[in-house]
């Protein structure tokens, strides 16, 4: 277990210096914040989904099974068609964000009414999206690079405070996750043996389902919707290290910023035009789903 918790570091430690490699220092300040971004959003994404999949007792369950992901994209695409200017669109990301997590969260505690109704908000807010694309073709692009997951920008000042400050959030939301790493392994079990090892399965499904909607409008806030990022990397994090939550959780957070430096890189290097990360995350997690799901 040690050997490969220490293989997981030292590859983080290789694709960031692959990152970094070769920046002059103008572009190396760009890229350091750059790296900050995918580190927060690779983790919150990682972790949300290792919060939901054990919570859910399913393996196929992401982060964005929430819905909120699609009701985020909203807000940002009312606020492209409203005109409202940086950052304040984000207030709306937010709002969105928001109101899909209301009708979810009171869904109420079994985990089948609660996949089912962010499946159905999200499909309502992508309806909703899709008409406000067609019919606003001048911004059908930057709406379509929040849908897809965008790490490619310029920090303003007001930009790398609110980053700091969403960064600080994460961390503190994956400290509190690794402190109740016990409760969230027992909450994989069915829920009679949870409650006979006296675990309150109500009171902890609202926390840790909180915890995740939070991590993951992070996530949307900062990067739009990146697929695939929180249902790969936490079965790749339990292979690893099966039934040893304490390593699932941090290996998780590791891998999954290796796979986003790994992509954006490749993306830079590789290719003649800039493209959303979250396009090259989904082909490598299409496959990876079609596997789990003809084995589930």
């Amino acid at each position: 277990m040690t050997r490969r918790f220490t293989a997981v570091i030292i590859l983080l430690l290789l694709s960031a210096t692959l990152y970094f490699w070769g920046a002059t220092e103008n572009i190396l300040q760009l890229r350091f914040w750059r790296f900050i971004l995918i580190v927060v959003v690779a983790s919150s994404l990682s972790t949300a989904g290792l919060i939901l999949q054990n919570i859910l007792r399913n393996p196929l369950v992401e982060p964005y099974i929430i819905g909120i992901s699609s009701t985020g994209a909203l807000g940002y695409a009312v606020g492209l068609i409203l005109g409202i200017p940086l950052p304040l669109d984000g207030l709306l990301t937010v709002a969105g964000v928001i109101l899909g997590f209301v009708p979810v969260y009171m869904a109420g505690r079994s985990p089948l009414r609660f996949i089912l109704m962010g499946v159905a908000v999200g499909l309502f807010s992508s309806s909703i999206l899709s008409l406000l694309m067609a019919v606003n073709h001048q911004d059908i692009l930057k709406t379509f690079y929040i849908l897809w997951g965008n790490v490619d920008r310029i920090f303003s000042p007001l930009d790398i405070t609110i980053l700091t400050i969403l960064g600080i959030s994460s961390f503190a939301l994956l400290t509190i996750t690794f402190a109740l790493k016990r409760v969230l392994m027992i909450m994989s079990l069915p829920e009679a043996e949870s409650r006979a090892f006296g675990v309150d399965t109500d009171r902890y499904m609202r926390i840790f389902i909180l915890i995740a909607f939070l991590l993951t409008g992070i996530s949307v806030y900062l990067a739009g919707v990146i697929g695939f990022v929180g249902l790969v990397v936490p079965h790749i994090a339990r292979m690893l290290f099966p039934d040893r939550m304490e390593l699932i959780i941090p290996s998780s957070a590791m891998i999954s910023t290796t796979l986003l430096l790994i992509s954006d890189t490749a993306i830079r290097t590789l290719l003649p035009v800039s493209i959303p990360v979250g396009i090259i995350t989904s082909i490598v997690g299409v496959p990876f789903f079609i596997y789990l799901l003809s084995r589930w």
